[in-house]
């Protein structure tokens, strides 16, 4: 971490993106930071969220446990860099298991997945 850390200090942060596996849920969701974002980093989060949420049925809410526990957690990596760097970031959780539309996001639909990621930054950055 601490080596992480020292490059973002170095290099800036645009966007961070905080992967996580649920081993309980059959979906995906997005967690945003609860520090406070611009307008414009608002409008790159929801972009990006439909972006992703149009190409994979999997997308759903966070539960609300996550969104009333974790959310406010001032050492929540998200919270930590958006508010530093300024930059958009999200926590997004992956199912470890078959979602309801099939094994969509296990092995091939991960890379699948990851590639959809760069390409929504593109579609709202660009």
């Amino acid at each position: 971490v601490s080596a992480v850390l020292s490059e973002m200090e170095k290099t800036g942060v645009d966007y961070f993106i905080d992967m996580h596996g649920d081993e309980a849920r059959p979906y995906l969701w997005f967690i945003a930071p609860s520090a406070t974002v611009s307008p414009q980093h608002q409008d790159v989060q929801q972009g990006y969220e439909a972006f992703i949420a149009e190409q994979f049925p999997e997308v759903q809410p966070p539960p609300q446990s996550i969104i009333d526990g974790v959310m406010p957690e001032p050492g929540l990596s998200i919270n930590y860099i958006a508010k530093t760097y300024d930059c958009p970031a999200w926590v997004i959780e992956l199912p470890f298991k078959e979602t309801p539309v099939g094994d969509t996001l296990l092995a091939e639909g991960c890379m699948r997945f990851g590639r959809a990621c760069v390409d929504a930054f593109l579609h709202v950055m660009g």
